[in-house]
Parts: C-alpha cells; structure tokens; sequence
C-alpha cells in the first residue's frame, strides 16, 4: 500500500498568497480616503482648541484693544504663545499646516488649514465660529 502524502502543492501556496495580496490592496486603497477624513477632523478639532485657548487669553490677560498674534498669514509655530492655555501649540494636522490670520489689535483672529478632502476648501475657526472658505484668508 502507497502512504498518501498529506500537505499543500506549491501552486495551491501560490494561489492563497495571490488572493491574500489583491484582498490587502484593495483595502489599503479603500482606506485612503478614510485616512483624509480622518487627518481633516484632527485638524478642526485642533484649531477649535486653538481658538477656545486664544478666547481665554484675550478675556484673562490682554488689555482691551491688543493682540498678540504673529502677522497676517503666518504658520502656526510651537512656543508659548497661548501658555498656558494650550501647550504645546498644535501646528499640523500631519500633512497640512494651520495659518494665522491676524485682523489686527481688535482681538479678532482667525486660525485655517487646507483641508484633504476637497482640497479646494479651508477649515477656519475665528472669534465669529467655525466654517470652510474656498479662499486662503478667513472671511
């Protein structure tokens, strides 16, 4: 009597690791849009804390009338800025950097990125509330 090798073929080895490999990339190819929704929403969650810190500052310990904000349309750099309301100073949302936008000694700014998704809309959130823009300036 002939014992019957059990076990896999190499061709049957190679056929599981085809499909493996086209099931994994269609995956990763689905998951590039949920990866720029998700790098959106972590950037307006950052500048509505941005703004919650500037709004502090402003009512705690600027004089009426002074701002203390970088010039017009300036990226969004670490440091003690908004200390001690918000440190470290979120600057990015991973691929995109967040702007400034100073109204001038008013009190007023303005805080945007572009956003991912629909690349020609920026997300801002100013002392007025939060939106999106299709233009590089709050409105």
């Amino acid at each position: 009597m002939k014992k019957k090798k059990k076990g896999f073929t190499l061709i049957e080895l190679l056929v599981v690791i085809a499909v493996i490999g086209l099931l994994a990339s269609i995956v990763l190819v689905a998951m590039g849009g949920a990866r720029k929704k998700a790098r959106d929403a972590r950037g307006q969650g950052d500048l509505r804390q941005i703004a919650t810190a500037m709004e502090l500052k402003y009512a705690d310990v600027l004089p009426e009338g002074y701002a203390n904000l970088p010039d017009t349309s300036t990226a969004v750099s670490g440091g003690t800025l908004l200390d001690p309301y918000l440190n470290p100073v979120p600057t990015g949302n991973g691929v995109r950097t967040y702007f400034w936008y100073d109204g001038g000694n008013n009190q007023t700014f303005c805080v945007y990125f572009q956003m991912e998704v629909v690349t020609t809309n920026y997300f801002y959130v100013s002392q007025k509330g939060a939106g999106t823009t299709t233009s590089a300036a709050c409105p």
